[in-house]
């Protein structure tokens, strides 16, 4: 099925940004780094401060991806400007999801050249991301797409 990005409308941004915070405080719990009576409310603040004009922060992009002849809901991708810390022209892949009944498609490599292409026009040109360790399968699309580890980080449970 061919595929095409488009713009969120702010309802279906409302939904994206529900989800993806408890989806982020879920991952955030399940590696240990927050708690759980504190990751709903962490995630939420880290969203607020990336994103704190919502679908009009600058620089900042979220597209939905569709089915061109169905117009399905496929998944989404988030990119924007890297933290503080890197160089000015490194964007950062904050969030790319198929959504689940659309897995196995070999959509992966398609929607992270849609977050590519995003971010050259946003005048990118790096392109960062982070990837929970228990999570093989974005590992492995990552890697299939060129990406390369920076950094590891460890924790034991003490």
């Amino acid at each position: 099925m061919p595929l095409q990005t488009a713009a969120f409308t702010d309802e279906e941004f409302a939904q994206w940004r529900d989800r993806s915070i408890a989806t982020y405080a879920a991952e955030k719990i399940a590696v240990g780094t927050w708690s759980a009576d504190q990751a709903v409310e962490c995630s939420r603040q880290s969203f607020d401060s990336l994103l704190p004009a919502g679908l009009a922060t600058p620089d900042h992009v979220i597209r939905r991806v569709n089915g061109t002849e169905t117009g399905e809901l496929i998944g989404w991708f988030w990119v924007g400007p890297a933290s503080s810390e890197s160089a000015p022209d490194t964007g950062w892949l904050y969030d790319i999801e198929v959504l689940p009944a659309h897995r196995g498609n070999h959509y992966g490599k398609l929607f992270m050249a849609f977050a590519e292409a995003e971010a050259r026009q946003l005048g990118f040109t790096k392109l960062g991301l982070h990837v929970f360790a228990p999570n093989p399968i974005a590992r492995r699309l990552y890697e299939s797409c060129g990406y390369a580890i920076t950094d590891y980080s460890y924790a034991k449970i003490l």
